[in-house]
């Protein structure tokens, strides 16, 4: 029997750690034929979950200074004021560091103060979020854990099986993992506005690596999904994006989402096998705080290399 095999939703099931990392390789049957840089990728330490932003999940970073009602309650005023919130002190507070920010200028000094008070003065008119002169500053944000309707995704699979893989290891009870892929062949905004709606528009998002090694070493990108005009007074529309980038299927030859799920006790295997193409926190977080990351996380799967039977079965109180 085969030791990958895919269901009809288009999930790629590996039941080892070696061709787990085989079917996400570029040369395997999924993207062989693809363009370069065509498809991202996602790294998930729970096959449960969706595709949702950090926005739209409670979070200690997101709050809305005027609204003491429950998360669950808000309005898209109350949301995007929360949001919007996040960004504005994460930019104050890197600011005040003197550190680097993205496509930093008066104007979009000026943009962050006019967005402030718009909300107080057009209490009632349609909202466009999030404004595209801040994507920039919100991926940044979104990749150091700030909060946002961006989704962190990487051009690299392997750097997207490590995330699943390292962040399953450091949880107690070890679920499934999974790593999502996306081919951005779809992700013009013509195909997009035809097969989803016209109010939603997808978009992938790149920030410049320049001053951002990690951004670099991660070859990260982001996926937002917009709306021209969300009404103030409705309940915050919070979505999962897979059921949107689904949608894309029709009328497409190839399909745009694929995921590819690996069993929890085959996360050392995957760790151990990683770290031999390379992609450790060494090579991920460039620096001396990488390299003692990395040096930690051997700990974890260093008896995977020497007895891998052993460690599937629950060495060391796996589960």
């Amino acid at each position: 029997m085969s030791s990958a095999f895919t269901d009809p939703d288009m999930t790629v099931h590996c039941k080892t750690a070696k061709y787990f990392l085989a079917a996400l390789a570029p040369t395997s049957q999924w993207f062989a034929t693809a363009r370069i840089r065509e498809w991202i990728f996602r790294g998930q330490s729970d096959v449960s979950w969706g595709l949702t932003p950090s926005a739209f999940r409670p979070h200690e970073l997101l709050t809305e200074p005027h609204k003491s009602d429950p998360f669950g309650e808000w309005h898209n005023a109350h949301q995007i004021a929360a949001e919007f919130y996040a960004v504005r002190r994460f930019f104050e507070s890197a600011d005040a560091s003197g550190l680097r920010l993205p496509e930093d200028s008066q104007f979009l000094r000026e943009k962050l103060q006019t967005l402030d008070t718009w909300r107080a003065m057009h209490p009632d008119e349609p909202i466009s979020w999030p404004s595209r002169e801040l994507w920039s500053l919100l991926a940044l944000a979104q990749h150091y854990g700030v909060p946002t309707r961006f989704l962190d995704w990487t051009r690299n699979s392997y750097v997207a099986a490590y995330f699943a893989v390292r962040d399953a290891l450091f949880r107690e009870n070890r679920p499934d993992v999974a790593v999502w892929a996306f081919s951005t062949r779809l992700a013009s905004i013509s195909t997009l506005v035809q097969n989803v709606s016209v109010d939603y528009q997808v978009h992938l998002v790149t920030a410049p690596y320049a001053d951002n090694v990690n951004l670099r070493a991660q070859q990260g990108v982001h996926l937002v999904l917009s709306r021209d005009a969300l009404e103030p007074h409705e309940s915050a529309d919070r979505y999962d994006l897979n059921n949107y980038l689904r949608t894309l299927q029709s009328g497409s030859a190839i399909a745009p989402v694929l995921k590819f799920v690996l069993p929890g006790f085959e996360c050392r295997p995957a760790m151990a096998l990683l770290a031999r193409f390379g992609v450790t926190a060494a090579s991920l977080f460039p620096g001396y705080e990488g390299v003692v990351s990395s040096m930690r996380e051997e700990q974890l799967w260093s008896d995977a290399m020497r007895f891998p039977s052993q460690a599937r079965k629950g060495r060391h109180g796996d589960q």
